[in-house]
């Protein structure tokens, strides 16, 4: 393959630029605009995550990333590229004509453009010219993906404004001018690259080990076509008046778990001599019931009766600072109690909630992770929401189910030798997702769901590429400890790209796997940061949640061609946890 059939796959139709235009006053009515510029590729693509999707593609297939950094016998030549990016960088922020040494760059690229890609590597000054052109594209996006403030370039504003009105929280546009949207969002910030070729979103943290294409940009990330994984972000936009810190109510619901809950779906069967199907196992809420024949606990008895008590028990320990957000753990709640518990809580001044929740369809049931943002505007209450669903199974063999007290019965024919000893989760784990959430000018959220904090397909190289600040892990899994499986996936997390992870199993399913311990430990959680040491959450019979105390702190990094982002990026670290408990807990419970 050659440098220029890359050029042309990713951008088939030239490098015009196309928008989404909605109509001032209008709700969803869109129409494609393009520029006037000449078609074909003579011209450099105006839009700068569209040139760094190209060039970074082409970058990462040549392996020539690694010719970045400095020639230590001459830093002084290092200095002038330096110069030179920053230069362009400054003078490409908007949609206006691209600068003339960024035009320069992309016609020395198309000059080449008959060099096979695997010969780019032995053409220093092609590989310069890649890496100049990625390095402006990404410096070009400083501050890319974040809040407006009055000192962004119109490129960030353009970003978020497509990327904020997918709440339902969102002013409605009735300004006087139509309103510009990048096509793809919020899957991608391209405009010309189609989101099945690749994916370019914002960047919170670059990775600080190893040498890779992840390690080459700071404002963007490089992610792969959204055929096995659609990421997307979304800009909460909540200005940060916490002086850094960040309050979580972690609420282990639930806090018993029936036996009865866990049932045999579908026995191992024959296929053939040589083939079977494996078992499956069901999940059913029972700790749901208020324990009244079938009756569910509603949304607003369970705010009102556990996390009010736990918010303001919360507030308390912490001198009455605002609580930011509330997390439990994997299939926590249904959907529909979730929603009903959302809708009680908007009004609370909490910014996000986040629970597992397990759906039933038809076509499978579902383990999703909903993420709840909420905002206020001129005493208005809304908030808006997004679903991922689990992408791995849960396998439980038979020394789980034997550490979890469970039973599967048996009802096979088959003969002993080929009789179940593995049963797995009945989900369906088709349409995968993983959302981002902005929560704060440079710090990024995401969330994962049990087996897929310890799968490497298809999330973690999404997650290594875009860098989140804080990884929640929600797990149905025993003791958080530092030795078992989540203090070994955390540390990867925290090492390379750098993440802050927080755990969180429900205390139902650590008293399960207790209860063959003679000196069982109740950790719900494990925090881990990069360079500090994992941190389990112990909490008490007598309590039903905890307050984390988090704290940013801003650190220097630095990409492989030795550019700072000038101590921009945001560390999370541990600063304090605080067992709650509820005086009055209800019958339910």
């Amino acid at each position: 393959m050659k440098l220029f059939d890359v050029v042309q796959s990713l951008l088939p139709e030239g490098t015009k630029i196309k928008l989404l235009l909605k109509k001032a006053g209008t709700s969803e009515e869109f129409f494609q605009i393009e520029s006037e510029k000449p078609d074909g590729y003579i011209q450099c693509p105006a839009w700068p995550p569209d040139l760094f999707a190209v060039v970074g593609t082409i970058i990462e297939k040549s392996s020539c990333y690694t010719f970045a950094g400095p020639d230590l016998n001459n830093p002084a030549n290092h200095q002038k590229y330096l110069e030179e990016i920053f230069s362009a960088a400054q003078d490409w922020k908007s949609f206006s004509a691209v600068p003339p040494l960024i035009q320069d760059l992309w016609d020395a690229m198309l000059g080449a453009g008959s060099t096979e890609i695997n010969e780019i590597c032995n053409k220093p000054e092609l590989t310069l010219t890649l890496l100049k052109l990625f390095a402006i594209a990404d410096e070009a996006c400083n501050g890319i993906g974040w809040s407006v403030d009055p000192t962004s370039s119109g490129i960030n504003e353009l970003v978020t404004t497509s990327f904020l009105d997918q709440s339902t929280a969102a002013n409605s546009s009735s300004g006087k001018n139509d309103v510009p949207y990048l096509p793809y969002r919020p899957v991608s910030l391209c405009s010309l690259v189609r989101t099945d070729l690749a994916i370019v979103l914002p960047k919170s943290m670059t990775a600080n080990v190893g040498c890779t294409i992840r390690s080459l940009s700071h404002h963007l990330a490089l992610l792969p076509g959204s055929t096995q994984v659609e990421p997307s972000w979304t800009v909460a936009d909540k200005p940060d008046n916490s002086n850094g810190f960040l309050r979580i109510l972690a609420v282990p619901f639930p806090f018993h778990i029936p036996e009865n809950s866990f049932s045999l779906k579908h026995d191992k069967k024959k296929i053939n001599k040589n083939a079977f199907t494996p078992g499956f196992f069901g999940l059913s809420q029972n700790w749901l019931k208020t324990g009244k024949d079938d009756e569910e606990i509603s949304g607003i008895s369970f705010v009102k009766d556990l996390l009010i008590p736990l918010l303001q028990d919360a507030k308390k320990e912490s001198a009455g600072a605002q609580i930011h957000g509330i997390v439990m753990p994997e299939c926590a709640l249904s959907e529909k109690l979730a929603d009903e518990v959302a809708e009680a809580l908007k009004d609370q001044g909490i910014e996000f909630f986040i629970t597992g929740v397990l759906t039933k369809q038809v076509e499978g049931d579902r383990n999703i992770a909903r993420t709840y943002l909420f905002s206020e505007s001129n005493g208005q209450y809304a908030y808006m929401v997004k679903a991922q669903s689990k992408h791995h199974r849960w396998r439980i063999d038979e020394a789980q189910a034997r550490r979890y007290a469970l039973n599967f019965p048996d009802n096979s024919v088959l003969a002993e030798e080929h009789r179940s000893k593995q049963w797995w989760e009945s989900i369906d784990v088709s349409k995968r997702t993983l959302p981002f959430f902005a929560i704060r000018k440079d710090i990024s959220i995401s969330v994962l769901i049990c087996e897929d904090l310890a799968r490497a397909d298809p999330a973690m190289s999404v997650i290594r590429a875009v860098g989140p600040n804080l990884v929640f892990a929600l797990l149905m899994d025993g003791p958080q400890l530092a030795a078992r499986w989540p203090g070994r996936y955390a540390t990867v997390l925290a090492d390379d790209p750098g993440s802050s992870v927080l755990t969180l199993s429900c205390i139902g399913m650590v008293d399960r796997s207790n209860w063959l311990e003679s000196r069982p430990i109740r950790s719900i959680g494990l925090w881990k940061d990069a360079g500090g040491r994992p941190q389990e959450l112990n909490l008490p019979h007598s309590c039903q949640g905890m307050l984390l105390t988090l704290k940013s702190k801003n650190i220097t990094q630095n990409t492989l061609d030795n550019r700072s982002d000038l101590n921009r990026t945001k560390k999370l670290a541990l600063v304090s946890t605080v067992p709650l408990k509820v005086a009055h807990l209800p019958n339910w419970l």
